[in-house]
Protein backbone atom coordinates (compact mmCIF):
# COMPACT_ATOMS: atom_id res chain seq x y z
CA UNK A 1 0.00 0.00 0.00
CA UNK A 2 1.07 3.52 -0.67
CA UNK A 3 2.16 5.95 2.27
CA UNK A 4 -0.51 8.47 2.91
CA UNK A 5 -3.21 6.16 1.20
CA UNK A 6 -6.13 4.62 3.69
CA UNK A 7 -7.24 1.34 3.31
CA UNK A 8 -11.64 0.91 2.97
CA UNK A 9 -12.72 -0.82 5.55
CA UNK A 10 -15.21 -3.17 4.89
CA UNK A 11 -17.30 -4.38 7.85
CA UNK A 12 -17.68 -8.08 7.98
CA UNK A 13 -20.85 -9.73 7.53
CA UNK A 14 -21.14 -11.62 11.08
CA UNK A 15 -21.16 -8.46 12.57
CA UNK A 16 -23.47 -6.76 10.12
CA UNK A 17 -26.21 -9.73 10.98
CA UNK A 18 -25.79 -9.65 14.64
CA UNK A 19 -26.64 -6.25 14.91
CA UNK A 20 -29.24 -5.91 12.55
CA UNK A 21 -32.51 -5.30 13.67
CA UNK A 22 -36.29 -5.43 11.94
CA UNK A 23 -38.48 -2.66 12.35
CA UNK A 24 -42.58 -3.16 11.84
CA UNK A 25 -44.77 -0.93 11.41
CA UNK A 26 -47.58 -1.83 13.43
CA UNK A 27 -50.74 -2.20 11.78
CA UNK A 28 -49.04 -0.73 8.58
CA UNK A 29 -51.56 -2.06 6.28
CA UNK A 30 -54.20 -0.47 7.58
CA UNK A 31 -52.86 2.88 7.82
CA UNK A 32 -51.56 2.53 4.34
CA UNK A 33 -55.26 1.89 3.16
CA UNK A 34 -56.56 4.56 5.08
CA UNK A 35 -54.01 6.78 3.58
CA UNK A 36 -55.02 6.02 -0.23
CA UNK A 37 -58.56 6.30 1.24
CA UNK A 38 -57.94 10.04 2.18
CA UNK A 39 -56.29 10.57 -1.29
CA UNK A 40 -58.85 8.95 -3.28
CA UNK A 41 -61.38 10.87 -1.57
CA UNK A 42 -58.98 14.03 -2.08
CA UNK A 43 -58.86 13.27 -5.78
CA UNK A 44 -54.97 12.57 -5.26
CA UNK A 45 -52.77 9.79 -7.71
CA UNK A 46 -56.46 8.69 -8.66
CA UNK A 47 -55.27 6.65 -11.75
CA UNK A 48 -58.95 5.78 -12.67
CA UNK A 49 -62.48 7.14 -12.86
CA UNK A 50 -64.85 4.90 -12.41
CA UNK A 51 -68.74 5.46 -13.85
CA UNK A 52 -71.92 4.16 -13.13
CA UNK A 53 -75.18 6.23 -14.14
CA UNK A 54 -73.65 8.68 -15.45
CA UNK A 55 -71.73 9.45 -11.45
CA UNK A 56 -67.81 8.64 -11.36
CA UNK A 57 -65.80 7.38 -8.29
CA UNK A 58 -62.30 8.26 -8.59
CA UNK A 59 -60.10 5.67 -7.63
CA UNK A 60 -56.55 3.44 -7.62
CA UNK A 61 -55.97 0.87 -10.29
CA UNK A 62 -53.79 -1.24 -7.79
CA UNK A 63 -56.28 -1.20 -5.02
CA UNK A 64 -59.09 -2.29 -7.65
CA UNK A 65 -56.81 -5.04 -8.99
CA UNK A 66 -55.58 -6.59 -5.60
CA UNK A 67 -58.85 -7.07 -4.20
CA UNK A 68 -61.09 -8.19 -6.89
CA UNK A 69 -60.61 -10.48 -10.03
CA UNK A 70 -63.03 -8.60 -11.91
CA UNK A 71 -60.69 -5.10 -11.95
CA UNK A 72 -57.58 -7.31 -11.75
CA UNK A 73 -58.46 -8.76 -15.18
CA UNK A 74 -59.61 -5.87 -16.53
CA UNK A 75 -55.98 -4.46 -16.35
CA UNK A 76 -54.06 -7.42 -17.24
CA UNK A 77 -55.39 -9.06 -20.01
CA UNK A 78 -55.39 -6.40 -22.65
CA UNK A 79 -58.45 -5.13 -21.99
CA UNK A 80 -59.17 -1.90 -23.51
CA UNK A 81 -60.17 -0.52 -20.53
CA UNK A 82 -56.57 -1.10 -18.82
CA UNK A 83 -55.41 2.17 -20.62
CA UNK A 84 -58.68 3.95 -20.61
CA UNK A 85 -59.18 7.23 -17.69
CA UNK A 86 -62.58 6.66 -17.13
CA UNK A 87 -64.34 3.05 -17.56
CA UNK A 88 -68.38 2.72 -17.34
CA UNK A 89 -68.98 -0.09 -15.30
CA UNK A 90 -72.19 -1.67 -17.38
CA UNK A 91 -74.73 -3.40 -15.15
CA UNK A 92 -74.05 -1.57 -12.13
CA UNK A 93 -75.28 1.63 -10.63
CA UNK A 94 -73.85 3.97 -8.68
CA UNK A 95 -75.03 2.89 -5.16
CA UNK A 96 -73.87 -0.22 -5.74
CA UNK A 97 -70.35 0.36 -7.33
CA UNK A 98 -69.93 3.39 -4.70
CA UNK A 99 -70.46 0.73 -1.95
CA UNK A 100 -67.99 -1.85 -2.98
CA UNK A 101 -65.10 0.14 -3.86
CA UNK A 102 -65.97 1.89 -0.22
CA UNK A 103 -65.49 -1.22 0.98
CA UNK A 104 -62.30 -1.97 -1.14
CA UNK A 105 -60.73 0.85 0.88
CA UNK A 106 -62.29 1.07 4.07
CA UNK A 107 -63.18 -3.04 4.73
CA UNK A 108 -66.66 -2.41 6.08
CA UNK A 109 -69.80 -2.58 4.21
CA UNK A 110 -73.03 -1.30 5.20
CA UNK A 111 -76.01 -3.26 4.56
CA UNK A 112 -79.59 -1.76 4.20
CA UNK A 113 -83.01 -2.03 2.80
CA UNK A 114 -81.68 0.61 0.27
CA UNK A 115 -78.50 -0.45 -1.13
CA UNK A 116 -78.13 -4.37 -0.92
CA UNK A 117 -80.19 -4.81 -3.85
CA UNK A 118 -77.62 -2.70 -5.74
CA UNK A 119 -75.01 -3.92 -4.11
CA UNK A 120 -75.66 -7.53 -4.73
CA UNK A 121 -75.90 -6.82 -8.33
CA UNK A 122 -72.68 -5.24 -8.31
CA UNK A 123 -70.55 -8.35 -9.40
CA UNK A 124 -67.52 -6.64 -9.46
Amino acid sequence: MMEGTRQARIPHPDKICESSKVYKWADDSTLVLQSLNEQRHRGLFCDIVLVADEQRIPAHRNILAVCSDYFNSMFTIGMREAYQKEVEIFGASYVGLKAVVDFLYGCELSLDGSNVDYILKCRI
